[in-house]
């Protein structure tokens, strides 16, 4: 069986891949979330808790190219003290619409079977939008995907089902922050800051001197290098004007020796 051709080893663990994601519209899920008691095992459209979850870098942040509800379902991973269950013995996941989570594919390479294993956590200092299931934020038309839990889907909540965000959840300005206490220095301190001003100013005031001293030294030297260079082109114009004068004694001194 594992060999064969239909076989996924993704359940096994052989590619595990995470994701990081955002629970979508919850009126594409919350059907699957029946509030009270189960009449039969039809009345809901899936079992257990299940999230349609946006996956970043899969699916595109709008409604446009994929829409909320075609959305691969999110099962919930649950810790060993929450159970899974049966017996009684089960816990409620605490998720909302517009929860940034994360978590792996059970099937692996194939994408489609997303497990969420914890959720991302929030403050009231984060600004968050009051709608979700829109095309606000898409892959080329960048924004901030922080949503409100009370924020309204594309099917608003009716009734009692509507929740009512308390009054210490509409926070909309970020809290004061205290300027920061100048900072203190004792008298040691200032005085050793002084000192190191005084040293600073005195070797700067030599790094001065020398700088000017060389600076000096090569200016004499560029001059007497010139004076030496204009000597020799005397002394070579000299060389060319007596010339003639040689040519013509040693012409003279060859004729009286060969003739």
């Amino acid at each position: 069986m594992e060999g064969g051709s239909l076989f996924n080893s993704g359940f096994l663990g052989s590619s595990f891949l995470w994701w990081v994601g955002q629970i979508a519209d919850d009126s594409t899920w919350r059907g699957n979330i029946n509030p009270g008691k189960y009449p039969d095992k039809n009345s809901i459209p899936g079992w257990g808790r299940r999230y349609k979850v946006r996956i970043t870098g899969l699916h595109d942040q709008g409604e446009d190219q994929i829409p909320s509800d075609q959305l691969p379902w999110a099962n919930v991973m649950y810790p060993i003290t929450a159970g899974g269950g049966q017996a009684g013995s089960k816990a409620t996941p605490n998720l909302r619409q517009g929860n940034m989570v994360f978590g792996f594919f059970l099937d692996g390479q194939d994408q489609q079977v997303p497990v969420i294993m914890g959720v991302l956590g929030n403050n009231s200092q984060t600004a968050l939008n009051q709608k979700i299931g829109t095309s606000r934020v898409t892959n080329t038309t960048p924004g901030t995907l922080g949503t409100s839990g009370y924020s309204e889907g594309a099917v608003p909540k009716k009734g009692s089902a509507r929740e009512v965000p308390p009054d210490n959840d509409k926070g909309v300005e970020q809290p004061a922050k205290k300027p920061a206490p100048p900072p203190t220095t004792s008298a040691q301190d200032a005085a050793e800051d002084a000192a190191a001003q005084v040293g600073l100013d005195a070797i700067d005031k030599d790094r001065a001197a020398r700088a000017a001293k060389e600076k000096q030294h090569q200016k004499k030297q560029d001059l007497e290098r010139h004076q030496h260079l204009v000597q020799q082109m005397k002394t070579q114009m000299e060389y060319i004007k007596q010339l003639p004068q040689i040519l013509n004694v040693r012409q003279s001194v060859t004729r009286k020796l060969f003739f």
